[in-house]
């Protein structure tokens, strides 16, 4: 089931704002790694507080390993199907096969 399925009901979250004041060299490092991975700052830093969260529960009582993979997977899956047809990637990808090929 995707969003844009009818019967689809996302879930209503609320979303707190953080402020951090970050090393450059370190917030430049992170934005590489972010666009490498074709993430937003804000997502590459959900991802890193997730993995933390969950690396850091030894007894895995995170409340991270009790959301149903179902929200995580289908969040995965819309943004995939939407990376496919997004201009941006595929302009992405043609640079780095063209880039490839004059090897």
């Amino acid at each position: 089931m995707s969003s844009k399925d009818p019967n689809y009901k996302k879930e209503s979250m609320r979303y707190g704002k953080v402020v951090a004041n970050i090393p450059e060299g370190l917030l430049k490092e992170f934005d590489a790694v972010c666009e490498g991975k074709y993430y937003s700052r804000a997502e590459g830093i959900k991802e890193s507080m997730r993995e933390f969260i969950i690396n850091s529960s030894e007894d895995n009582s995170s409340s991270m390993n009790k959301i149903p993979n179902k929200h995580g997977f289908e969040g995965i899956i819309d943004l995939v199907a939407g990376l496919a047809t997004d201009p941006r990637i595929q302009k992405l990808q043609k640079e780095r096969k063209s880039k490839s090929e004059s090897r």
